[in-house]
């Protein structure tokens, strides 16, 4: 949430001293929309214990609100900075992040195994 935060007040001081600058609205989209996919890859590696469902189901909810971040950071840039079509930018690394966030069985043996190691 931080980042959403962060991003959003970044783009609010870029956007008025720009008029309708859509190089930047993608480009504020794009390292968003990366850095959510890199925090996804990141807590995929979170371990979880054998038989713990609560702490599996936090981590697939933080991944999962990870990757909704993107479409939301695109929506809000789409709004002050670029044009509409930039908030599709933003959906297509949310749909991105749902694809690597999606629990898998195999997702949930490798994280008893990293608790295991």
């Amino acid at each position: 949430m931080l980042a959403v935060i962060v991003v959003v007040a970044a783009v609010a001081f870029t956007s008025a001293s720009s008029n309708d600058s859509p190089a930047l609205a993608i480009v504020l989209v794009g390292l968003a929309g990366l850095a959510a996919l890199g925090a996804i890859a990141w807590v995929r590696n979170y371990p979880v214990s054998p038989g713990d469902a609560a702490a599996y189901g936090r981590v697939a909810v933080v991944k999962l609100a990870l990757a909704e971040g993107a479409a939301l950071i695109g929506f809000v840039v789409a709004l002050t900075l670029g044009p509409w079509w930039v908030t599709l930018v933003g959906g297509g690394f949310a749909l991105a992040g749902l694809g690597l966030s999606w629990p898998s069985e195999s997702d949930k043996e490798r994280h008893e195994l990293l608790y295991l190691i």
